[in-house]
């Protein structure tokens, strides 16, 4: 139960270094969106930053949830006096390197 709770603790601390570094060139990202998608300061604040902070505010509210333990259905009466759970361990990182384009939302598809 130690590793989970490392790694939970982990992914907090990098979806709050995220939030924190989008919220720093929050600014350079709406001028890169204006200068490459043409789009108004508006449209890239809501689309591109707003979505973004909040999906990441919603990952972090959610993860304990996403991570909880769960009863096995759809077993056998043997391994059912057992009480089997699901555990959801992380096994590794993954690094995923995203490029949707042309897209309206790039920031958010790739993050997604």
């Amino acid at each position: 139960m130690g590793n989970r709770h490392r790694f939970l603790d982990d992914d907090q601390v990098s979806n709050k270094e995220c939030f924190c570094r989008i919220k720093d060139h929050e600014e350079e990202i709406i001028l890169a969106c204006a200068q490459d998608l043409h789009k108004p300061r508006f449209e890239a604040e809501i689309t591109e930053s707003g979505w973004l902070l909040n999906d990441i505010v919603f990952t972090a509210r959610e993860l304990h949830k996403w991570v909880k333990d769960e009863k096995a259905s759809d077993i056998d009466l043997f391994s059912k006096l057992m009480s089997p759970k699901i555990r959801k361990d992380p096994l590794g990182c993954v690094l995923v390197i995203g490029l949707v384009y042309p897209s309206a939302y790039w920031y958010l598809s790739t993050r997604d």
